[in-house]
């Protein structure tokens, strides 16, 4: 069951400026920790092979410092199998995209076993284990999906049609939800799918929409939901949303597990 994992990490936040012109959003503090530190702790539960995170020449420097932090907290063993992989954007003018962004790291690694792909600026307490038994017990791609139980608040993300696990429709912040089901920012695709994302965009696919993707890999082949809706999940996309993840973490000591005693 190896595994590989590209954590996300590539874009601009320009919803957060002046501030992302000098920090990049995965590295903003969400009680006093990076973001992409949650990420990365789920990330070694499912002990993966090589750990990628894309990120963009910009702010290359920022995350090779971040990582240099690391020897804290994790054995050698833990950190070896962590790469940063570059885009050559340096600012959003010329960005890449998401899915132009994975589609370059997937290039420039290689990867050889399933691939799991996060994004590094959201919040879970998804078991990614289970999440990624599921997916490779289909033998298929699969979004990790959150009931977020308020089909009005559903507006704002990309919202899943799902009939016996198998995803129907996918819709990109719709104005009338057909479900409160929204993705995640969490995939799994097996290693004989990973070769769509580039059919994708040589179909002229758009570079940076990750929820046009799925709704073409919806109309070519099955795609499952593994849904999650006990414990928590933040899309840490808006201030008002950075500022309730704050609250929760320092209300919950989740942030705990990188203080020193």
């Amino acid at each position: 069951m190896k595994t590989d994992v590209i954590i996300m990490a590539g874009g601009f936040a320009r919803r957060f400026a002046p501030i992302s012109d000098y920090l990049p959003k995965p590295l903003f503090p969400v009680g006093g920790v990076p973001i992409i530190n949650y990420v990365l702790e789920k990330t070694f539960e499912t002990a993966p092979e090589n750990i990628l995170v894309s990120t963009n020449k910009k702010y290359e420097f920022h995350f090779r410092h971040w990582l240099s932090t690391l020897n804290s907290f994790y054995p050698d063993d833990y950190l070896t199998k962590i790469h940063i992989i570059l885009e050559p954007s340096l600012s959003e003018d010329n960005k890449l995209g998401a899915i132009a962004g994975l589609k370059n790291a997937i290039e420039q690694f290689k990867p050889e076993n399933d691939l799991i792909v996060l994004l590094g600026d959201n919040l879970f307490n998804l078991d990614l284990n289970k999440f990624l038994s599921f997916g490779k017990s289909k033998n298929s791609i699969t979004l990790a999906a959150f009931d977020i139980r308020d089909v009005k608040t559903a507006t704002n993300f990309g919202v899943l049609e799902v009939k016996e696990d198998k995803i129907v429709a996918f819709h990109e912040k719709p104005k009338s939800p057909p479900s409160s089901l929204v993705s995640t920012g969490i995939y799994f695709f097996p290693k004989h799918s990973i070769a769509e994302i580039d059919e994708y965009l040589k179909r002229g696919g758009s570079k940076d929409a990750m929820g046009s993707l799925f709704e073409y890999l919806i109309k070519n082949e099955t795609v499952y939901s593994y849904t999650f809706s006990d414990g928590f999940w933040f899309d840490v996309g808006t201030p008002e949303l950075y500022a309730k993840a704050n609250e929760f973490v320092l209300k919950s000591g989740l942030f705990r597990r990188w203080m020193w005693p």
